[in-house]
């Protein structure tokens, strides 16, 4: 797969995409490992994501926006598969930030948790 001419070609998951066409494959989401800093719960979502999207979970940061750093609704909807169905899809572009995102499925364990010993 060598793309366009004078274009060059980015292998992602799902595909690759022209640079010229969407920009740099691995926008300005963080610094170095910045995974590794991440709180547990937002350590194991950075790397779902990064299995999603096809980039170093060590690049993610609390504030980075799944859509920003390269998630699209095809991915997004991998996404939603993959955490089985914890959130919809509007509920992921509703709480679009790893730190947003990893809280709101936090919440819910919890809850669920409470639930299951209060009930």
């Amino acid at each position: 797969m060598g793309g366009l001419p004078g274009r060059e070609t980015t292998q992602m998951a799902g595909g690759t995409a022209e640079a010229a066409e969407y920009g740099s494959p691995l926008p300005a989401c963080s610094g170095e490992d910045a995974a590794g800093t991440l709180p547990g719960h937002e350590r194991e979502l950075a790397q779902v994501w990064a299995d999603a999207l096809g980039i170093p979970a060590g690049r993610i940061r609390g504030s980075d926006n799944f859509f920003e750093i390269g998630g699209t609704s095809r991915t997004a909807a991998r996404l939603v598969i993959t955490l089985e169905q914890q959130l919809s899809l509007s509920e992921l572009a509703q709480n679009a930030t790893l730190a947003r995102m990893a809280g709101l499925l936090q919440q819910r364990r919890e809850d669920a948790r409470d639930g299951a010993t209060s009930g």
